[in-house]
């Protein structure tokens, strides 16, 4: 789960190199919104850098990503993003649809 030390530099955040600093990290937001008076309901938590880029030809295993998100949700994750292959438009929009397809109308 550790993010490219680029993309740490980028955010500004602190990296986090496993799932259980992820669910502390998690747990920890929500704490400090609720002390700030805020539902943390209002609020999404956005998870990125978990998978590599998605390549419709390189392929993906859909049960691994259907119980990854389902394990992120239960942390208290409501979006999990993701990169998306770019060096052609044909593969890109491929990969979108197929992934749509096999994990996202399964979520």
């Amino acid at each position: 789960m550790v993010a490219g030390a680029d993309l740490v530099r980028t955010v500004r955040t602190l990296p986090i190199p496993d799932v259980d600093t992820l669910a502390r990290r998690i747990d920890e937001f929500r704490t400090r919104v609720v002390e700030h008076g805020r539902d943390p309901a209002d609020l999404d938590v956005i998870v990125h850098g978990t998978w590599p880029m998605l390549d419709v030809r390189q392929g993906w295993l859909v049960d691994e990503r259907l119980e990854h998100v389902a394990a992120l949700e239960a942390m208290g994750a409501t979006w999990v993003v993701s990169t998306c292959c770019g060096d052609d438009p044909a593969a890109a929009e491929d990969t979108v649809r197929a992934f749509g397809e096999q994990v996202v109308a399964r979520v």
